[in-house]
Formats: structure tokens, sequence, C-alpha cells
């Protein structure tokens, strides 16, 4: 027997492997872009930052209106009793604006480095099935190779091009909460400063909306373009769809 022959099997044993690591890192994208779409809905629809929102904005009029209040009469102790009912609801209502804002903050950031770290780790693990293929003559390169094409396009839109080119334009498809908190300024009515243009609000839903679900239907092209691969191999790794 020839000692550098093996056994169809082991390369069948292989690309089962590979299935099962694609499998993982796929998934993790999938869910980083569906939590970055869902904060972005919160945000937008849900109102869970406005009293965060709110305080920045309520601290920089008070910091203002300082001097020109500072000759005012003290105020009488009814007064005082209803201001001091209102400012406990405030900080309930700020308290909560905060919780969700370290969340969002934490959520968002780990998110996006989680999916461009998935990205990468898929785009390897796809590159591995072609030589596979190949050299075990399983069949479905074509559809491996055309995997791989948009598993690059997949690295290219989650690559977070704003801190790896910081001079650029050029956006990855997730978002930290600053980004997303200073472009909500524009579209949404509590925060807004001054009305937006139709250009503006254009540009805003197409970042944070539009974008990442992009990126998601290109997942979705990966996931597709594998399974085409599996179904034309010779020798089906367990005989499941990926």
């Amino acid at each position: 027997m020839d000692p550098n022959y093996i056994p169809t099997s082991e390369y069948g044993r292989a690309m089962q492997t590979l299935r099962a690591g694609k499998n993982v890192f796929w998934w993790l994208i999938v869910l980083s872009v569906l939590v970055q779409v869902a904060a972005f809905a919160l945000v937008r629809w849900g109102g869970v930052l406005d009293s965060a929102q709110s305080r920045v904005q309520y601290g920089a009029a008070t910091t203002r209106l300082a001097p020109a209040t500072a000759q005012a009469d003290a105020p009488s102790d009814a007064v005082v009793a209803t201001t001091g009912a209102q400012q406990v609801e405030v900080t309930v209502v700020e308290s909560r604006g905060a919780i969700w804002e370290f969340w969002l903050e934490w959520a968002l950031a780990t998110t996006k480095f989680l999916a461009f770290v998935s990205a990468l780790i898929l785009t390897a693990l796809v590159g591995g099935h072609v030589p596979m293929s190949l050299v075990g003559r399983l069949g479905g390169a074509a559809d491996f190779v055309r995997a791989i094409m948009w598993a690059l396009v997949l690295l290219a839109l989650l690559t977070p091009w704003q801190q790896v080119l910081q001079a650029s334009v050029v956006r990855g498809a997730l978002y930290n909460l600053g980004e997303l908190q200073s472009h909500t300024r524009l579209i949404r009515p509590q925060w807004r400063v001054i009305e937006p243009s139709l250009w503006q609000q254009i540009i805003c839903y197409t970042r944070f909306l539009a974008y990442p679900i992009i990126a998601g239907l290109v997942a979705l092209v990966v996931q597709g373009r594998l399974r085409a691969g599996y179904r034309s191999m010779v020798l089906p790794v367990d005989g499941r769809p990926a």
C-alpha cells in the first residue's frame, strides 16, 4: 500500500470539522449583527437613552444660564418641595437611562470586535474547504471558491475601518455607542438641535440600519454557497445540510 495514501473518509472527517467550526463563527457574526440592529432600534424608536441625552442637554443649559440667574430671589418652601419631588422622579429616570447606556456601550463594542474576529476566522475556515475538496476529490470546489469570495466581502464589511483609517470617511458595518449617539441627534425628535435635511436622515438610516443588514445578507450568501458545495460533494460528510 502506498505510504502516502490517505483514506477518503479522513478527508470527510476533516471537512466535517471545518464545517462545524464555520457554523460557530458564522452564528457569532449573525448574532452580532442582530444585536447592533436591535441597539439602533432601541435608541431610535425605543428612546432608551432619552433621559441620558436630556441630562447632557440640561447640564449644558444650566451652565449657560447660571450667570444670568445668580441674582434671582430664593424660592419659596412650596416651590422647593415641588422641585424636590420632581428631582427624585428625574433621578429615577436618569438612572434607567444610565443603565441602558452602560449595557449598550458594552454590547456594541463587544459585538463589533467579536464580528470582526469571527469574520477573520470564518474566512480562513472557508478557505480551507477548497484544498480539502480538491485533494480529497470530494467535489463542490467551485461553490467553495464562490463562498471564499463572499467571505472576503463580508470581512471587508465588518472591518472597523473607522479605527484602521481614522482620517478616512470609510466605515465598517458595525459601530460603537458614541458613533450611534452622535448621529441619532439628527433623526430622533427628542434629541434634535436643528431640523435635519432629508439627505442627512438617509445617510443616518443607511449607516446604522441598512449597512448592518447588508452585512447580514452577505453572511447568508456565504452560508448558501457553502451549502451548495456540501450538496455537490461526492462523499457527503454526514448526509445533513450545513
